[in-house]
């Protein structure tokens, strides 16, 4: 007789408690309890009210005639703000100081981060504790704080820079006036304001490794180096993808720091972005392209969509590559 069914021949309870949870309706299984939903309502419609729409909202736009100053006049243009692209020599010019800042700031934020992971990792856990806030006191600073400081920093008569240089029997040069030296003193900026978020990520990747690896790699007569080179750098793979992928675009555009990294223009006034366009990045150059006039909103919703492509482009080529070196 079935194990499932009594003496009278009936199901046993067991059985029958079992019988309502696999008899449920098909729609539980794909879409799961719908009061679940009333719980996650307010997140997503304060997402989609406040980027979802702005996201569709720039869409439309890039494909428009659409001028601030001259309301009246917003029509369908098709390609034309993409095709604009091609011949404005301003977005040229901040496309190859985006690549500039881009090429150098993003691997020397990810090597110093390595370093200074690396290092917390192997001291004591009351020494690692105090080292973590201090590597990620700047990454919590407001950027437009961080550039500001930056940009006092490097002031001719009273920064510290050119100060310690000084001393040292160098001429310093005008940071934020001389066009060849601006960029690296941006460079400096960014490294400094971004490098805590991806110490604490390799961190967290280190922790994770397993001792007895490490140990292995030291019984097999692996130095330090090795140790790093052949054990923790591979298994930190995940680690630093998702550091390239999340400082990628903010690098690229660098809107807000370019914008609060500023140079005494006269009259007290101050001139983000310069000397000239020294140091107008991408992300400057549409907001100035958006938001001063002709305020060509339009064309700066063409260039945003063009930077929005070309970062999932790039990430979707970074995860390919790590895919094919872990392969």
């Amino acid at each position: 007789m079935d194990g499932n069914y009594g003496r009278g021949g009936g199901p046993r309870r067991g059985a029958l408690r079992a019988m309502p949870r696999s008899a449920g309706p098909r729609h539980r299984k794909w879409w799961g309890d719908p009061v679940g939903y009333l719980f996650i309502a307010p997140a997503v419609l304060l997402f989609l009210l406040f980027n979802g729409y702005p996201i569709v909202r720039t869409i439309i736009m890039s494909f428009q005639h659409y001028v601030w100053t001259d309301p009246n006049h917003v029509y369908f243009n098709g390609l034309h703000n993409y095709s604009n692209m091609l011949t404005d020599l301003g977005f040229h010019d901040a496309l190859i100081v985006s690549l500039k800042v881009l090429g150098v700031a993003l691997p020397v934020r990810l090597i110093l981060a390595m370093i200074c992971a690396v290092f917390i990792s192997r001291v004591t856990m009351r020494l690692a504790a105090t080292y973590r806030v201090v590597v990620w006191l700047p990454y919590i600073l407001p950027g437009s704080v961080t550039m500001r400081t930056w940009s006092l920093l490097y002031d001719p008569m009273f920064g510290y820079p050119g100060y310690i240089l000084s001393n040292l029997g160098l001429n310093p040069p005008d940071w934020l006036h001389d066009p060849m030296a601006v960029l690296p003193a941006f460079d400096v900026a960014l490294v400094w304001e971004g490098f805590g978020f991806a110490t604490l990520i390799f961190l967290i990747g280190i922790y994770n490794i397993s001792p007895e690896l490490v140990e292995a790699a030291a019984v097999d007569g692996a130095g330090a180096w090795r140790q790093f080179w052949s054990v923790t750098l591979p298994l930190l793979r995940p680690m630093i993808l998702l550091v390239l992928v999340v400082s990628l675009m903010p690098l690229l555009q660098a809107t807000g720091e370019a914008l609060n990294f500023v140079q005494p223009g006269g009259g007290g006034l101050s001139l983000p972005g310069g000397p000239g366009d020294a140091s107008t990045t991408l992300g400057l150059y549409v907001y100035n392209t958006a938001f001063k006039s002709p305020m060509n909103l339009g064309y700066a919703s063409a260039m945003n969509m063009t930077l929005l492509v070309v970062g999932i482009v790039v990430s979707l080529a970074v995860f390919k590559a790590m895919r094919a070196i872990e392969s």
